[in-house]
């Protein structure tokens, strides 16, 4: 009876981690990463590849978002990179460790972009198993372990942030089921655009791309409905130009900036601690 009443119990809870695999998925991304990238995570900061060294503290980077001398290179005016400033106050939040901050973000981007997908992909994919399979197949996409290989922090931060900026999208423009879309959805997407956007430029001229796909395709719409989603499509595209000021002119008018990142352009060693 015993033995009976314990298989019971183990099927019930394996009954439960079915129905909420998601608090599963995380951990066991969490405890892949950590065991691939447990060399990392020792003593010192954590450099080589593409990561530029971190400052000593939180201070150094906002001296650095606030400046209007940039010491890079032989030094120049031109507005400090605005994926600092979120670095900074990461950075400030972890009690003043850029260090940690970016120990956080590239350790911490493969279980996180496979929780985003999987809750971001709800509203698309009824079943939590088939879900959590994807997830975790998207999370372990070679540019998603490549970033945290290659010390990519903008292709790390864009993992994460790519399935729900791409389902706020969606239901800003309502496409493409025809609906009318949601003003709040939309600047929800326009915030996370601003996020990506400043750690990886290149996502904006394509999102302009798609956006402009969205108003002009559907041409059997009526006119309303496609004016209601070219001003939700254009306050999702221009907030981040508004928002990153000074710096998205400067990018702009030099679009070569576009394919740039955070870090070295290319990697110079292996990630190491």
């Amino acid at each position: 009876e015993e033995a009976e009443d314990f298989h019971v119990e183990q099927f019930a809870r394996a009954k439960r981690l079915a129905r909420k695999p998601g608090p599963m998925l995380f951990l066991g991304l969490l405890l892949i990463t950590l065991l691939a990238s447990r060399d990392l995570l020792g003593g010192g900061s954590l450099t080589g590849g593409a990561l530029l060294p971190a400052p000593s503290g939180a201070g150094e980077l906002w001296d650095r978002v606030f400046s209007t001398w940039q010491d890079v290179g032989t030094g120049g005016d031109q507005s400090a990179p605005p994926y600092l400033g979120f670095l900074a106050l990461l950075s400030t939040l972890l009690f003043g460790d850029p260090d940690l901050a970016v120990t956080l973000l590239l350790v911490g981007s493969v279980p996180l972009a496979g929780a985003s997908a999987y809750f971001s992909s709800r509203p698309l994919v009824m079943s939590r198993l088939l879900r959590a399979w994807a997830s975790v197949a998207y999370a372990l996409l070679p540019a998603v372990t490549g970033a945290l290989a290659s010390g990519r922090l903008g292709t790390a931060v864009l993992a994460v942030l790519l399935p729900p900026l791409a389902r706020a999208a969606v239901a800003a423009t309502g496409y493409p089921t025809g609906g009318k879309g949601s003003w709040r959805a939309a600047w929800a997407s326009a915030l996370l655009l601003t996020v990506v956007t400043a750690f990886t430029p290149v996502i904006w001229p394509l999102a302009v791309a798609l956006g402009g796909c969205v108003v002009v395709f559907p041409l059997r719409a009526g006119g309303a409905l496609v004016k209601a989603k070219a001003l939700r499509v254009a306050a999702v595209v221009l907030t981040p130009v508004v928002l990153l000021l000074p710096w998205s002119l400067s990018v702009l008018f030099s679009p070569g900036e576009f394919v740039r990142e955070p870090g070295l352009p290319f990697p110079t060693a292996d990630a190491s601690a």
